[in-house]
């Protein structure tokens, strides 16, 4: 109970967490999901949220233990895909553009630390997850 509590708390310190608790646009837990070359691709997104050009941001909370943030952007890169299929899955369901997925390490020794997956990475790791994902159904 008290690590759940402690990685809760940690959660509502994040910077992005914080922006969009206040947007008033965010939503939790959200199931998304997509087909791609025939093969089903879904998953839950932690938390999203509206920005205010009308793109969305998707927030995913990580538990690994990561000491700085070059840890936590190497321990990130495996989780990549991950944020891109949640955007994937998000665009097509509403139509509107991810433009930034944000995993937050909740486990540092003082505050949570943030990788971001934007721009050229994020249309990159998309790119890979509909390779993968459409190769499935052949």
């Amino acid at each position: 109970e008290a690590e759940v509590a402690r990685l809760a708390a940690a959660g509502l310190r994040a910077e992005t967490v914080v922006a969009a608790l206040g947007s008033g646009k965010a939503k939790r837990e959200l199931y998304v999901a997509t087909e791609i070359g025939g093969t089903v691709l879904d998953g839950y997104v932690d938390l999203c949220f509206g920005e205010a050009d009308g793109s969305l941001t998707v927030v995913d909370y990580k538990t690994d233990s990561v000491a700085c943030p070059a840890e936590a952007a190497a321990k990130a890169a495996r989780y990549e895909l991950q944020a891109a299929s949640y955007a994937i899955c998000l665009e097509e369901a509403t139509g509107r553009p991810v433009r930034r997925c944000v995993l937050v390490f909740l486990s540092p020794p003082r505050q949570p630390l943030e990788h971001e997956v934007t721009g050229a990475l994020l249309q990159q790791r998309k790119e890979e997850v509909r390779a993968l994902v459409g190769g499935l159904g052949r």
